[in-house]
């Protein structure tokens, strides 16, 4: 099918306003593996789980934006670890809500066997990429309204959330709730959509336009990704609530995260932006770097006939995500013993591809003692700074050895 934007249309959009009033709980956070059908971690194997929501760092953005709820969930599809900021909050949705719907229209695509029409995607394109009210009106009661919404969230184990009528900006809801439902609809697990209509939700998110592009993508490094809905609306209760969710990936297949921010409470909306931004570059600075425990990658550039004889020229690049330490690769001649070579080459060129590595990862080094004739050169890199896996193979190639 072919997936065509829809022309610009006016479409009214509905004012909403919030009558749920929020109760103000002390700092909290936790750090704990979140076992999915996916991605099972068994009590007895420590998780890698890092600092995110620390005591400082609580502390630090409760003095900086003081009375607001200002809470957050992340779940690292990566090492099953979930981090919250203040989790006892409760806010209301607003525009985010329409990741719900997104998910419950795809759902329906996919029970009867098809990807959205084009008069589903038209509406969806609206709804997700400009943040348009009335598609949204329209799936809701084409979905079932309240009743129907309040189902869906139970049946996904969304205990947190609530809708009370056909005003569903008004839906109540936790930020783990959304980074739950975030995953669901465009992360790893199978539990809600297969593989084909989590990448459709994944298109609409990454499609968003720039001037809602703020929020969870604060503070990436520039080689990594983020799909996104945000919500922003006035309220008579709450002043302004700002939220953000979505998911951010790594590059290539470095795995992803997905993030939950909320707020209300905000005299503007930039107010409420600067925070949630805030909280993002907190959960980004802690998580864009690759995943303890992944396997060391790298290039090789060279592998040649050195420049004496019996000898081999080999040059490239590897980095260990495990350590900010230069990687150590090894050079195999046949079934020969291994010559280990560092990796500690400054290689401006793999740093602006892996900012988060830095630019000390190349190696250029001649393996000498080599029998003249055919020859079988493999470069291998080393998990450091304890093995957990074989050496990564980088690359294998038949060289001339000259005698």
């Amino acid at each position: 099918m072919a997936w065509l934007r829809p022309s610009p249309v006016n479409l009214s959009r509905l004012v909403v306003a919030a009558v749920v009033a929020m109760g103000v709980a002390a700092a909290s956070t936790a750090c704990e593996p979140v076992p999915s059908a996916n991605s099972v971690v068994p009590p007895s194997v420590p998780t890698p789980c890092v600092r995110v929501f620390g005591a400082s760092e609580v502390a630090a953005l409760d003095a900086r934006w003081p009375g607001h709820h200002l809470t957050a969930s992340v779940v690292d599809e990566r090492t099953g670890c979930r981090y919250d900021l203040h989790p006892e909050h409760r806010v209301t949705t607003a525009s985010v809500f329409k990741v719900s719907i997104l998910g419950r229209v795809l759902r329906r695509a996919q029970d009867e066997g098809r990807q959205p029409t084009q008069a589903e995607h038209d509406r969806l394109w609206l709804m997700i990429t400009e943040s348009y009210d009335a598609p949204t009106d329209a799936f809701f009661l084409e979905l079932g309204g309240v009743e129907a919404a309040n189902r869906f969230f139970a049946d996904q184990g969304l205990t947190s959330t609530q809708t009370p009528s056909n005003l569903w900006g008004h839906t109540t809801t936790s930020a783990a709730d959304q980074a739950a439902l975030m995953r669901l609809v465009a992360g790893d697990l199978d539990d809600l959509l297969d593989a084909s209509h989590r990448g459709r939700a994944r298109w609409y998110l990454a499609h968003v336009v720039e001037p809602q592009r703020w929020g969870i993508g604060a503070g990436l490094p520039s080689t990594w990704s983020f799909w996104n809905k945000n919500g922003f609306y006035p309220s008579a209760c709450c002043a302004w609530r700002i939220n953000s969710a979505g998911r951010v990936g790594a590059p290539g297949a470095g795995g992803a995260y997905d993030v939950a921010i909320l707020s209300d409470g905000w005299a503007t909306d930039a107010e409420g932006i600067v925070a949630v931004e805030g909280v993002a570059h907190v959960i980004n600075d802690a998580l864009a770097v690759a995943a303890p425990g992944s396997a060391p990658f790298g290039v090789v550039d060279l592998v040649a006939p050195g420049p004496g004889p019996g000898t081999v020229h080999v040059a490239g690049w590897a980095i260990d995500p495990d350590t900010p330490a230069p990687a150590t690769v090894q050079v195999r001649i046949d079934d020969g013993p291994p010559v280990p070579l560092v990796a500690d080459a400054r290689r401006a060129d793999v740093a602006a591809v892996h900012p988060w590595a830095g630019p000390d990862h190349g190696f250029d080094g001649t393996v000498s003692g080599v029998d003249p004739g055919r020859r079988a050169v493999c470069i291998e890199a080393l998990d450091a700074p304890t093995p957990i896996a074989a050496p990564a193979r980088l690359a294998c190639h038949l060289i001339i050895v000259a005698g």
